[in-house]
């Protein structure tokens, strides 16, 4: 096990025990992030590689241990290394999926951050009970889900819900659009009686248009061409009841890590739409 430690003047009180887990080129990428981070100044940071291979030189970061052990020990290395008197988040950047239950039992909050979501989510529900758990594609789906929450709180579209047949979800990331298909269906209570169609898309965007259509009313989110927004129309009975473009917000990595650190709690959402997802 090969231990490096760069240590600073810290700038302000830790807060956490940040455990960053994967391979080199992603932890390479995750220290350039958390230097962007808001809340990176108030973590203590640990790098671990799961492959055997070297993390390459981490710049930019304070009180940042890096480690590089076999896959069979990275929950003893995440024993080792984490503070008892600071919670314990894990930023699961990749690594073999069968090493998460014993690494979550460690930690406070997991955040999953895989390159392939579905191995890690079918083991989820185990986990539940047992960490906060929670991942960054589910984070950028927060706008996209405030956005369709609100059209459901128009009247005219809450009657015309039960009535609803079809959803279309395009977009060229099927985990994510899985993942929002699994949230509508656990949200509005569907049990099987909506038809669900995801559609990959060869743009760029993990995620480009939601389609809800029933017989008397159809919602419409989509991508706007700028990137930065939404587009939104709710139709009822053919009239159009509401028509808007609203911002997305940041997607920005660091944007999203600094949202996801301040959180503490169980995501019940996300767990519920996961079960969903399995059911």
């Amino acid at each position: 096990m090969e231990n490096i430690v760069k240590t600073g003047t810290p700038t302000r009180a830790r807060a956490a025990t940040l455990v960053t887990v994967g391979p080199p080129a992603r932890l390479a990428e995750a220290a350039g992030v958390l230097a962007e981070a808001d809340e990176a100044g108030s973590l203590r940071h640990v790098l671990i590689s799961t492959t055997g291979e070297d993390v390459p030189d981490v710049e930019g970061l304070q009180d940042v241990t890096v480690e590089n052990v076999r896959p069979q020990f990275l929950n003893n290395a995440v024993a080792a290394l984490r503070l008892s008197s600071l919670p314990t988040v894990v930023w699961w950047r990749g690594g073999p999926p069968d090493r998460l239950p014993a690494v979550a039992t460690l930690a406070d909050r997991v955040l999953l951050d895989a390159e392939d979501s579905l191995p890690l989510w079918r083991q989820a529900p185990a986990l539940f009970g047992r960490t906060a758990l929670t991942d960054f594609r589910w984070a950028r789906l927060t706008r996209w889900r405030g956005v369709m929450a609100l059209l459901f709180d128009l009247p005219q579209v809450r009657e015309a819900a039960p009535d609803f047949q079809r959803l279309r979800i395009t977009g060229n990331d099927p985990a994510q659009c899985a993942l929002f298909a699994g949230w509508l269906a656990s949200s509005l209570d569907w049990q099987g009686r909506v038809a669900v169609e995801l559609e990959r898309a060869g743009a760029s965007a993990s995620l480009s248009k939601v389609e809800l259509d029933g017989p008397s009313a159809s919602l419409q989110l989509a991508l706007h061409r700028n990137g930065a927004c939404l587009t939104t129309e709710a139709r009822v009975n053919g009239d159009v009841l509401t028509s808007r473009v609203l911002s997305l917000g940041s997607q920005a990595l660091p944007s999203l890590l600094s949202e996801e650190l301040r959180v503490r709690s169980r995501d019940i959402p996300f767990e519920r739409a996961l079960q969903q997802m399995a059911s």
